[in-house]
């Protein structure tokens, strides 16, 4: 029996990391995966979205959704007895364009892996 996976089959996972780690940190407790899935979160998805909107849609998994207009990820809980449904917000950053001085110079710059 042969096992495929989907095109998009770790989108789920970076989905699933942002829903867990995108919510609040307990007092002064801040995980190391945390901050690199909220950094990572805030410093490509909007590139994603706008490159590849059917990838970036596959990330959002449960009660994650993206508010275009504001530039968030935004987590939904469920209302129980509040009047207002709660909401935690992820604000994302725009990739800034690499320099022309660098570009000019012959360098070139890479991403981090």
């Amino acid at each position: 029996m042969r096992c495929t996976i989907s095109r998009y089959g770790s989108t789920p996972l970076f989905g699933y990391s942002v829903d867990r780690y995108g919510r609040a940190a307990a007092a002064t407790c801040e995980y190391p995966l945390r901050k690199a899935v909220i950094s990572f979160a805030q410093k490509n998805y909007l590139a994603l979205a706008e490159r590849q909107h059917k990838i970036a849609d596959a990330v959002l998994i449960g009660t994650l959704s993206f508010d275009k207009e504001k530039k968030q990820l935004v987590k939904t809980f469920q209302a129980g007895l509040d009047l207002v449904t709660p909401t935690v917000t992820l604000n994302l950053f725009e990739l800034q364009p690499a320099s022309a001085g660098t570009a000019a110079a012959g360098r070139t710059t890479s991403l981090p892996t």
